[in-house]
This record gives structure tokens, C-alpha cells and sequence, in this order.
């Protein structure tokens, strides 16, 4: 699989009428989407945020370009709307806005080109790295409290020393896919959803075991506590060490819309080698 993936990049790369395109500039504008310990599936109805952005394209050729993105969303979860009892009765939510910033590879199924007839639509592919900032939060009384302050897994604690509040950033891996159209005037349009793949387990606060309560309130005051564990009382979760999340499945988070970008720089000249030839011979 990876010789043929190298081999498609030599080939769309090295093709006679590969030659270098004007470069786009767009607007995205979406929804967001998380998935993790509070939210069971990234396609439901539930859970989804308005999200924009920003992008440059560097076109490589009419089938490779390189896309620099900016990305604001926002993302949450809700216990209470899980199919699961133990997971209604853990009774956990939270929001947070979600900021990104991307760098992707593009691959165009079919080669494509604004302002040309000849190349005016194409399913397209795209995968990278990105960072992304995160702050998760809740309400309790009235009051919208910061999440990761309150190591409210004990993180930091004589219960749990050895781990570490978590980073309100991380990288991720961003990849999807959908259709690029050319209109008129320099003016394309695309359609898209990219998932990404987060290097963390907190997006949502929530990951590995419940501290124990006693310690908590000690080095961490009431508030951690009481946001700890929310439980409704149908089952003891207030046991220490008791499972809170799962650890070995990282959070999920995806933008899914529409965006129109404007080509920029010279137009697309002379794709046709024996035709430069002639013109350079001049």
C-alpha cells in the first residue's frame, strides 16, 4: 500500500501537464462535532456547534496542493443522553470552544483546475497533523467552572502524584475527505468532513479513575469534589479508583462544511512542454 501511494505521488507529480497553479485562499463555514467518554458517536444529531476558518492552498499540480488552516468550533457532551445507565447515572458534561490550527495534504481523484472547463469537479482526499486548543468547562450552581484547574481526577494529589494535569493543548490528526467545484471568475467551492484523531483523553475532562473524596477536598477544595463525581445515586461511584473513563481511547473531534475560496497569483499557463518549448525558442 505505501509503494502505491509513493508511486501516485511520483507519477501526479513527474505527469507532463503537472505545472504549477495559482495557489487559493477560502472561508470554511461548518459544524463541530466531538466524540469521547460523553458523547458515544460523532454522527448524531446531538452535540453540534457552529465552527469557521480560514485556509491558504498551495497547488502543487491539478492533483496535489498543501493546505495551511485555521479552525474554530466548539464541542460538548452530555451523560444524560446516553443509551447506557452506568453512564446516565455518572451524570458528567461539559462544553468547550475548540481551536485548530492544520496543515494538510490534499490528493485530487480526478485533476481539477478553477476557471477550467476541462477539470471543473473532483471528489478530493486529504490527511495531516494539526494543534488544537482546548478548555473544558461545565455549570455547577449557576456557575461555569473551568475543568482542568480542579484535577478533578485527582491528577497532581497524594491519591494520584505520579500524573500530571493535562495540556490544554495537543496534536491531532486530521483527515477526510469530499468535492471541489470550480465556478466562474476564479471562485471554487467545497464540500468536506474531516475527522480528527486527538493525542488526548481530555478533551472532556474525563478519562481514567475517580479520586479518592477526602484527599480531593483537602488539596483541592469542595467544588473539585462535587464536579468529580455527579453521580445520581443509583450505583456507588464514589469509590476510589473506581473507573471514571477509559484511557485507551483517545477523544475524536470533526468539521463537516462547506467552504469558497478565490484563486490567486498568475493563471494556470502552458501546461503543454513542447508548447513551452516553442514559446522560450521566441
Amino acid at each position: 500500500m505505501k509503494k502505491f501511494l509513493l508511486s501516485l505521488l511520483i507519477v501526479s507529480l513527474l505527469a507532463p501537464d503537472a505545472r504549477a497553479q495559482r495557489d487559493d485562499i477560502g472561508l470554511f463555514l461548518g459544524l463541530s462535532k466531538y466524540k469521547g467518554e460523553l458523547s458515544n458517536s460523532l454522527f448524531t444529531i446531538h452535540f453540534l456547534h457552529p465552527a469557521f476558518g480560514a485556509y491558504y492552498r498551495k497547488n502543487f499540480n491539478r492533483h496535489w496542493g498543501f493546505r495551511f488552516a485555521a479552525t474554530i468550533g466548539g464541542i460538548s457532551g452530555d451523560d444524560s443522553y446516553s443509551k447506557y445507565d452506568y453512564e446516565v447515572n455518572r451524570n458528567l458534561n461539559f462544553n468547550s470552544a475548540i481551536q485548530e490550527i492544520s496543515g494538510t495534504f490534499e490528493f485530487n481523484f480526478l485533476p481539477f483546475e478553477v476557471d477550467n472547463y476541462n477539470y471543473a469537479f473532483t471528489p478530493f482526499f486529504f490527511w495531516g497533523l494539526s494543534v488544537v486548543h482546548f478548555n473544558p468547562k461545565t455549570d455547577y450552581r449557576g456557575i461555569e467552572y473551568e475543568l482542568q484547574p480542579l484535577a478533578t481526577e485527582g491528577q497532581e494529589t497524594y491519591f494520584n502524584a505520579k500524573a500530571k494535569k493535562y495540556s490544554l493543548f495537543s496534536a491531532a490528526m486530521p483527515f477526510g475527505g469530499g468535492f471541489k467545484i470550480s465556478g466562474e471568475d476564479r471562485l471554487g467551492f467545497t464540500i468536506e468532513c474531516g475527522v480528527r484523531r486527538a493525542y488526548t483523553d481530555y478533551l472532556d475532562d474525563v478519562s481514567t479513575i475517580y479520586p479518592d473524596k477526602y484527599i480531593q477536598l483537602i488539596e483541592n477544595g469542595a467544588v473539585s469534589v462535587a464536579l468529580s463525581d455527579r453521580s445520581l445515586g443509583d450505583y456507588p461511584l464514589e469509590l476510589p479508583g473506581k473507573q471514571r473513563g477509559d484511557p485507551d481511547h483517545p477523544d475524536w473531534f470533526m468539521f463537516v462544511g462547506a467552504s469558497a475560496y478565490i484563486a490567486i497569483g498568475s493563471k494556470f499557463k502552458y501546461s503543454c512542454r513542447p508548447f513551452n518549448r516553442y514559446r522560450l525558442s521566441r
